[in-house]
């Protein structure tokens, strides 16, 4: 019987996310420094002495700012050998060390995002947890652009998360088809992925206790493939997606802050392509690509690496993305010139494309 009431399906789906966790770990005390970033990888000693916060505590960032957080992890039992997340919400953006290696960016900003996954760590390994947080692009909006004010943000989650992938996977999947059922002009295939996700949701046990219910979450997930695999229809055409960022080298903050805001950047598209093949992300500006190959080298051999087998695509050509309405000819050529030589001396590649975000 179709659920009439779309609201009741999207309160199911609110429903699976408490089964997407197995287990979780606090992480409720860090030490805590601040350091003032100069640019060019040069930091300060800052206007707070070292000390220790916990969850609930707040701390403030300004311009510049340069908050480090560390703490020191060792893996239980009740963790090990599973796909296992580090999730963290202490507001402002921040780039993460994981034994010394980088290992991606959070972000409570604009675009949120909280989580670093790893592949089944042992019982007894120690993660040294380094964080490296500054002001979050919303804040420089908001309130960073007025000068020096200070932003204020509060450590809200520090955990380890073991993940159920099956449960992960069918949120996904039923969040991206109830996201696309608005976008579908077709009435009938409107309707035929309406009535997959209905028959689907309702295949879940939410009565029960949580074995059940994780164990019928995987046959909600065959319902809902299968049935969209059968409906019929005619593509109209193909639609390929990449990432990207733009990312205005000096706009919203200082030009020594797109230093960072860059390793923040390419560290989650990597880690993202590590976890999903499939993804391609495209970047342009050869200035971003110089100054992650001085500043943090790690991160430009991986993304080298991802150059060469197709997953990151690099695009635009110029050195730094340029305003085309007040330029000169003699200017817009540099760019070119200048950027051009630099993608081809460091990868063997230039685009074909002339990338105009701000035109």
């Amino acid at each position: 019987m179709k659920t009439i009431k779309p609201n009741v399906l999207q309160y199911m789906m609110k429903g699976l996310k408490k089964y997407i966790t197995l287990e979780h770990l606090d992480i409720p005390v860090w030490s805590t420094r601040t350091e003032v970033y100069l640019g060019d990888g040069v930091y300060e000693p800052g206007y707070d002495a070292e000390g220790t916060l916990s969850l609930g505590d707040t701390w403030e960032a300004c311009y510049d700012c340069a908050r480090r957080f560390n703490a020191s992890v060792r893996i239980p039992q009740s963790l090990a050998g599973q796909k296992l997340c580090l999730e963290i919400d202490f507001g402002g953006e921040a780039l993460v060390k994981v034994n010394g290696e980088i290992a991606g960016a959070v972000s409570s900003g604009w675009v949120n995002r909280d989580r670093i996954f790893f592949d089944a760590p042992t019982a007894g390994e120690v993660f040294d947890i380094e964080l490296e947080y500054a002001v979050d692009a919303g804040s420089f909006c908001d309130a960073a652009m007025e000068g020096e004010k200070f932003v204020t943000y509060t450590l809200c989650t520090a955990r380890l998360v073991a993940i159920d992938p099956v449960c992960e996977g069918y949120d996904f999947d039923v969040n991206v088809a109830w996201q696309a059922i608005d976008l579908i002009k077709d009435d009938y295939i409107k309707a035929r992925v309406y009535e997959a996700l209905d028959e689907s949701l309702h295949t879940v046990d939410f009565d029960f206790e949580d074995a059940r219910v994780r164990k019928s979450i995987k046959k909600a997930a065959d319902v809902l493939h299968d049935k969209l695999a059968k409906i019929k229809y005619l593509p109209q055409s193909e639609v390929v997606m990449t990432g990207h960022s733009h990312i205005d080298i000096a706009w919203l903050w200082r030009v020594q802050e797109s230093e960072r805001k860059t390793a923040r950047t390419f560290s989650n598209n990597l880690a993202l392509m590590d976890k999903y093949p499939e993804f391609i992300f495209a970047q342009s500006q050869a200035i971003l690509y110089e100054r992650t190959q001085k500043l943090y080298p790690e991160l430009y051999e991986r993304l080298k690496e991802k150059v060469k087998n197709g997953q990151w695509d690099i695009v635009g050509n110029v050195w730094v993305e340029a305003d085309t309405n007040v330029a000169s000819g003699e200017a817009l050529i540099r760019q070119l010139l200048y950027g051009r030589e630099f993608f081809q001396k460091e990868f063997g590649v230039v685009s074909d494309t002339y990338w105009l975000p701000d035109c």
